[in-house]
């Protein structure tokens, strides 16, 4: 579910810094919006602090390992990649029995 979240969460960010990119990109600044002028160095500040946010977000979402887990098999009821190997038979069967 957390996963899920910041995976939502980073195209939020994303979409608010590519926003504010196209504001500076385009020489609208200063704007005024709701009684609060952007300016060029607040409009920076827009673009940065979500750019990072959205980074540690993508991190969260898609690469961070869940808590507990090692390996890449991850998650395999608990065991680790060398556990899981441990018993499975080669990918070249010989034909005889073990």
């Amino acid at each position: 579910m957390i996963k899920e979240l910041a995976k939502f969460a980073a195209g939020v960010t994303a979409w608010e810094a590519v926003v504010h990119a196209s504001f500076a990109v385009s020489g609208v600044l200063p704007i005024k919006l709701c009684g609060v002028t952007l300016t060029p160095k607040l409009n920076a500040i827009q673009i940065v602090l979500p750019a990072l946010s959205c980074a540690a977000l993508v991190y969260v979402g898609w690469f961070q390992q869940p808590a507990g887990a090692t390996g890449a098999v991850a998650g395999a009821r608990g065991r680790s990649p060398r556990q899981c190997r441990q018993g499975m038979p080669s990918a070249v069967s010989t034909g005889r029995g073990r």
